[in-house]
């Protein structure tokens, strides 16, 4: 057994007294027996195990559902959804431009038309380089930065929630040329009606839409079809309106004289209002077949632009301007009064019935559009995380 000696050396710091100063330290160190070396997520403790056996028949069901082709939206369907909401528009839209725009509100139509052709292609570009839901959210996302897309969302659905209380408001009136009932109540009622609806879950449905889309062309088709029957018939009342001064427009709360510009120029932004639901379709392109959302920006455009022009034109050769009976004080339910006067009465039941049912349906497409995308805000941490719950 080994020895070990010291020697004492003597301080060189001088003692005091004759007996040495020793101090002591008391120090404890905690050993942990068979612990082991490095972090504790490297050595997980022993745990258990559980062996699950799938029946063979729900594994071949499970199998075979996924094996099953995706069922995708083909162009008219496509259509229909988005379509019911900008042609829709249309029988709140000529009211809004003939009040800025007078006898040329067919030219304010086709300017707006015209951009529309342009703007269609840029927007399909943009959509099908990255075919993903969100609408103009999802294309500034991944081109600009997340603040950007944010903005746009916020316009978004601010588009949305004014085109739902525009739609609610304007079918309301259309029903209330058959039925007395009164406006404001029944619009609140409306909204919160379709409100309830959205919050349980309700979608829409592409064969419901697609029946009410095609209702609603052949009711605006046989009112085109009238109104230039009517007016050939009656060329006086085209000519007087043509010969009519232009409207004054209010413009942030001062009057400005009626003129060729004003007209044209104010009445190109209140014909925008007539193509509210074109960018509607790139919120549901996933669920489409591939090259089909290009055929659906094509088929709204042409079908927009067609009924906005013809309606246009076909109202001032049917109602004229001014008067009791005219344009302007007709202006809540102005193609149920072309409609009367072109065909009769119950035309115009049938359009009355026809319009409310479609505003109606541009209402639950609205709130379809703001939880969709309130969904996917959430999702991208933009909104808090509990609006992603569906029902």
């Amino acid at each position: 057994m080994e020895s070990s000696s010291y020697l004492e050396v003597a301080s060189p710091v001088p003692v005091m007294g004759s007996g040495l100063n020793v101090r002591r330290r008391k120090i404890e160190i905690e050993v942990e027996e068979g612990a082991a070396r490095g972090p504790t997520w490297q050595f997980p403790r022993s745990g258990t195990s559980q062996h699950v056996h799938v029946p063979e028949s729900e594994l071949a069901e499970i199998q075979h559902q996924l094996d099953q082709p995706r069922k995708l939206l083909s162009e008219w369907p496509a259509t229909a959804i988005s379509g019911n909401d900008i042609l829709g528009s249309v029988l709140y839209a000529a009211a809004s431009v003939v009040a800025r725009a007078g006898k040329l509100m067919p030219v304010s139509l086709l300017m707006v038309a015209i951009v529309l052709y342009f703007f269609r292609f840029i927007y399909e570009e943009v959509v099908t380089a990255i075919p993903m839901n969100g609408g103009t959210y999802n294309a500034l996302l991944n081109t600009t930065s997340k603040r950007a897309a944010a903005v746009a969302a916020c316009l978004s659905i601010l588009s949305y929630v004014a085109t739902g209380v525009v739609s609610a408001t304007s079918g309301v009136h259309y029903l209330d040329t058959q039925v007395d009932i009164p406006i404001v109540a029944c619009t609140i009622a409306l909204l919160f009606a379709f409100a309830l609806l959205a919050l349980v879950g309700i979608a829409e449905n592409s064969r419901v839409a697609l029946v009410i889309f095609l209702h609603h062309i052949v009711v605006l088709s046989i009112l085109v079809v009238s109104c230039a029957v009517h007016g050939i018939k009656n060329p006086d009342i085209f000519r007087d309106n043509m010969n009519a001064d232009f409207p004054e427009v209010d413009f942030a709360g001062t009057m400005l004289d009626g003129n060729a510009f004003t007209a044209v120029f104010f009445g190109f932004g209140a014909a925008m209002l007539g193509i509210t639901g074109f960018e509607s379709s790139s919120n549901y392109v996933e669920e489409q077949a591939p090259g089909v959302f290009r055929k659906t920006l094509r088929n709204m455009w042409a079908l927009a632009s067609f009924f906005n022009v013809c309606l246009g034109v076909g109202i001032l050769a049917v109602l004229p301007l001014g008067g009791d009976g005219g344009i302007y004080a007709s202006k809540d339910a102005l193609l149920s009064k072309a409609a009367e006067v072109a065909l009769g009465s119950w035309f115009s039941t049938w359009v009355s019935v026809d319009a409310f049912i479609v505003l109606s349906g541009s209402v639950l497409t609205s709130y379809v559009g703001i939880c969709g995308l309130v969904r996917r805000l959430a999702t991208d941490r933009v909104l808090p995380s509990f609006l992603a719950k569906t029902n």
